[in-house]
């Protein structure tokens, strides 16, 4: 009897596993593995991506290395560009991918050099466009409030997600002052602003008082900006990831720590390879509810089953 009841102990222990794992694997889907990725046209000048590069559109760089986070031989796809690339001066550190031409000028590739279109942008678009939107309806839980010279403070006290959704205004006005992110370390920050065309301007970031970029929770941080049809950053260090599908994105000389993520880019922006770890909401709930379902219902006809064996046994 006992022998029995830890096999289907076993059994309904390893499902719900399975079903809790389904229900947190929402990432930055098709973005996950890359630094920039960009849907539409990219223009580069005289900086770098320590990560990975993918371009929707046509692509332009000069002056730019690529990739260097990586061993050449474990990315294939260091750079993938879906039209035409023209590149002058550089380093690839891994395989370069282009749909269209491919120009490359003075260009040291470590890898090969493939004409390919190995991305479905068209459908990389669509799955952030609604992960965008989806995270901009979650329901703030952590506190927000103004604090000087440090422009904003925002406060989370979970342990797995902290949510701000911060107005136009309120983001405005962090502007030449800075942002203080307090959050447990190892929770998700998601902070959701609002405004078509927000910008970043002259001030610095902190994640719990501190700003440096060796911060572990620089990796669990994801501000969505899903009104935003534009985007300017000017002398800002980012710390975290930038999810913005529809706007267009002007960087003048400054860095992130984190993917970016946006509709067109062109600029000066050094991109520091610290890969999003958070732990996002799942997008589309429905189905990891129907998989629940059917776990408990499998649960239920395990557990008839081993009622009805115990009576045969009985007898």
């Amino acid at each position: 009897m006992g022998i029995r009841w830890a096999r289907v102990w076993g059994v309904l222990t390893t499902l719900l596993a399975f079903a809790n794992g389904m229900a947190n694997a929402t990432t930055l889907g098709p973005a996950q593995d890359y630094n920039l990725f960009i849907l539409g046209d990219a223009t580069g000048v005289y900086s770098d991506s320590e990560g990975r590069v993918a371009i929707g559109g046509n692509a332009s760089f000069t002056g730019y290395s690529i990739g260097i986070s990586y061993p050449p031989a474990a990315s294939p796809n260091a750079l993938v560009v879906n039209g035409n690339l023209t590149f002058t001066d550089g380093t690839v550190y891994g395989g370069v991918h282009h749909g269209g031409t491919g120009n490359l000028t003075r260009v040291d590739v470590k890898g090969s050099v493939t004409q390919d279109r190995p991305i479905d942008f068209a459908a990389a678009r669509t799955e952030l466009t609604a992960l965008s939107s989806f995270l901009a309806t979650q329901t703030t839980n952590g506190t927000i409030n103004p604090t000087g010279a440090k422009g904003l403070t925002l406060t989370g006290t979970s342990s797995t997600l902290n949510v701000f959704n911060l107005t136009a205004e309120q983001f405005a006005n962090a502007n030449g002052r800075g942002f203080d992110i307090v959050s447990p370390v190892g929770s998700t920050v998601l902070i959701n602003v609002a405004g078509t065309s927000p910008s970043l301007e002259n001030f610095q970031m902190y994640v719990n008082g501190s700003e440096s970029e060796t911060n572990p929770q620089i990796n669990n941080i994801l501000f969505n900006f899903s009104q935003a049809t534009s985007l300017k950053d000017s002398n800002v260090s980012i710390y975290g990831s930038v999810l913005a599908p529809n706007a267009d994105l002007d960087f003048g000389y400054n860095h992130i720590n984190g993917t970016l993520i946006g509709k067109s880019l062109k600029g000066n922006i050094q991109a520091n390879n610290y890969p999003f770890k958070g732990k996002l909401p799942p997008a589309v709930p429905e189905p990891s509810s129907i998989v629940l379902l059917g776990i408990c219902g499998a649960g239920l006809a395990l557990a008839t089953r081993f009622r009805n064996s115990l009576r045969a046994d009985s007898n």
